[in-house]
């Protein structure tokens, strides 16, 4: 990370459920650092809005006001599909694939945005 820029910080589904499931919470105020540029995988926007009546739920809100959250979620960037494709021989990408390949996917949206951590 360069003196002066932000830091790069690639989240997983469970970070933005929780981010979106409490809007008040340490998650996001955590997503709302100014300090950081956030990424994901694209999909996990699709995943979190096919899965918004369940963790609408557990928000304790209705289903549109969920995939409203969803929708104002603008802090994060999501690594589109031929970025994270191109990432797919980076040697990273490759281990992961064999330890855990769920994993692999946010191992190449963090080569394609050049993070500095994986959370």
């Amino acid at each position: 990370m360069t003196a002066g820029l932000s830091m790069r910080v690639v989240v997983d589904a469970n970070i933005v459920a929780a981010a979106l499931v409490q809007p008040r919470g340490w998650t996001a105020r955590e997503l709302s650092r100014k300090d950081v540029e956030w990424y994901a995988p694209r999909f996990l926007r699709d995943e979190l809005e096919e899965n918004a009546a369940k963790l609408a739920g557990f928000a304790g809100c209705s289903r549109e006001a969920f995939v409203r959250r969803l929708k104002g979620l603008e802090q994060v960037r999501f690594v589109p599909p031929e970025e994270l494709a191109a990432a797919e021989e980076h040697p990273l990408v490759r281990q992961a694939a064999l330890v855990d390949p769920d994993d692999a996917t946010y191992l190449k949206a963090f080569v394609a945005a050049k993070a500095d951590y994986l959370w």
